[in-house]
């Protein structure tokens, strides 16, 4: 299963949110150590559980932050926090301890949409924030 690894290249330019990012690709390596060295599943719910919380807190903080700065894409970037919970709460996170085919399906969804939302539609964000902190 793939570990995240964080470098400069993702980062967005607003450290909020980079700080954030950080910290969803740490637990996110928790959740794929948990299932890597076969730990328990109440271990393994509690990475989870944590990645689907610690995601809800870091959208709504970037979603305040997209309003606070007029961000004109606000709306497509809510829509798809809103579509990757929906995805994620319909994952069958218990039966993936049983199931290798079903872990992989739900590590390679998390991983690709976190890596691909961060880096493009999360840079988008950063690169409207800089210009409007620079046009002050």
């Amino acid at each position: 299963m793939p570990e995240l690894t964080w470098d400069a290249t993702k980062s967005i330019g607003f450290e909020d949110i980079d700080a954030q990012h950080r910290r969803l690709f740490d637990i996110f390596n928790t959740l794929t150590r948990a299932m890597e060295t076969n730990q328990e599943w109440p271990a393994v719910k509690n990475a989870v559980d944590d990645l689907v919380q610690y995601a809800i807190t870091h959208f709504r903080d970037e979603e305040r932050i997209m309003r606070e700065y007029d961000y004109p894409g606000v709306e497509k970037h809510v829509q798809e926090h809103t579509l990757f919970l929906g995805k994620v709460g319909q994952f069958e996170f218990g039966k993936m301890m049983h199931d290798p085919g079903l872990a992989n399906e739900i590590f390679m969804f998390l991983a690709d949409w976190i890596i691909e939302h961060t880096s493009t539609e999360d840079v988008l964000l950063g690169r409207h924030i800089q210009q409007k902190t620079a046009a002050k």
